[in-house]
């Protein structure tokens, strides 16, 4: 059974990166172009969100049988990730070509091996995934080695562990700082190991939450509170520039990534709803990989062709196009791609590796 709260989040998070990649003009609406300025905090949400439940899929494991298979835990990632993200590759990678811009032969490797975060790739957006796959690997290695050293409590070393990796993503991206007339958002957007801290504050988060009761402590709390406090550590991001007040890309990843974690301790109690809205709003954000995968491969055609059949450069009409179709785009991609994909992945799973099924509220 689903989480409603996490399904929401996971449709705030989309949506704020969809408002951050509109890019159609002013929206004529103060609090549309506050929430586009700051959008840029979704894909801090999805980081957080991501180390939370890939790493509740191994604790759980855990919990039920005492051991983690480590390889059925990277493929069922690889089915998750690769079968839409190479259908994007190859679509728009024809796209491309069919508009004589085809993208180098570099540039499409640099995408198919999830390195675009670090070398040029053709996509422009697809860093996020670079660093998520980067995680899933070294998340294995990590939970591999604790299993080797520490079989009885292997877990009991993880609150040290995101301790030692946030000071070390700290350390290099204040040392990447650099002085005022060199400064590039470009590597503490999208290099891995300065972004790693995000993610594993998900696990740590998630550590606590499986293993040392969090999850009773917090539902006496409101969950309105957690939700407060989230954003007002995300705020920030939609209040200043980066580039005048460069230490939202230092210790301000900082005030994200709890910010983000809050928000999700916060959502995660409300775990279903009657009201049609909301449960409407969680379907969609189920879809919200998809949904992200597609968006702006929609965009450019979508202004493309409504720029020559309409003739109006109204920016509310494009906005409001672009970010309905997105969303019904990716939709419609989850529905007949995504989910066949994840159902061929469970008969696998449950004829060949019984132990353990992915299809939880927490995948």
């Amino acid at each position: 059974m689903r989480n409603l709260g996490l399904d929401l989040v996971r449709f705030f998070a989309v949506f704020l990166v969809l408002l951050r990649h509109a890019d159609v003009g002013p929206l004529h609406s103060s609090t549309l172009e506050l929430l586009q300025y700051g959008g840029w905090v979704g894909v801090d949400l999805f980081f957080v969100l991501s180390g939370f439940l890939v790493s509740s899929l191994l604790f759980k494991e855990y919990k039920s049988s005492n051991e983690i298979n480590l390889g059925r835990f990277l493929i069922g990632r690889a089915f998750k990730i690769y079968p839409s993200f190479w259908l994007l590759v190859l679509f728009y990678g024809l796209f491309l070509f069919l508009v004589k811009r085809p993208p180098s032969f570099f540039q499409i490797a640099h995408e198919i091996l999830f390195v675009q975060n670090y070398l040029p790739g053709f996509l422009g957006f697809t860093w996020s995934l670079a660093i998520e796959e980067h995680f899933y690997v070294g998340l294995a290695l990590l939970f591999a080695a604790l299993r080797k050293l520490r079989k009885s409590k292997m877990f009991d070393s993880i609150p040290i562990t995101f301790l030692l990796i946030s000071v070390t993503c700290l350390v290099l991206r204040i040392y990447y700082i650099g002085p005022a007339h060199v400064f590039s958002i470009f590597p503490f957007s999208y290099f891995t190991h300065l972004r790693m801290d995000s993610l594993f504050f998900g696990v740590f988060l998630s550590y606590f939450y499986h293993f040392r009761s969090l999850q009773q402590h917090i539902r006496r709390i409101p969950s309105l509170v957690f939700v407060v406090v989230g954003i007002i550590l995300l705020a920030p991001a939609f209040l200043v520039s980066p580039y005048t007040h460069r230490w939202l890309f230092t210790w301000g990843f900082v005030l994200l990534y709890l910010g983000s974690g809050a928000i999700i301790l916060g959502a995660i109690t409300f775990e279903r709803s009657k009201n049609t809205i909301l449960v409407f709003l969680g379907e969609i954000g189920m879809a919200s990989y998809s949904i992200y995968l597609w968006h702006l491969p929609f965009k450019e055609l979508e202004l493309g062709l409504l720029q020559k059949l309409t003739h109006t450069h109204s920016p509310i009409f494009f906005f409001s196009v672009y970010l309905f179709g997105s969303f019904f785009a990716g939709w419609i991609m989850n529905r007949w791609f995504e989910q066949p994909i994840h159902q061929f992945r469970e008969k696998l799973f449950n004829r060949g590796l019984r132990s353990f099924s992915f299809g939880n509220s927490m995948s």
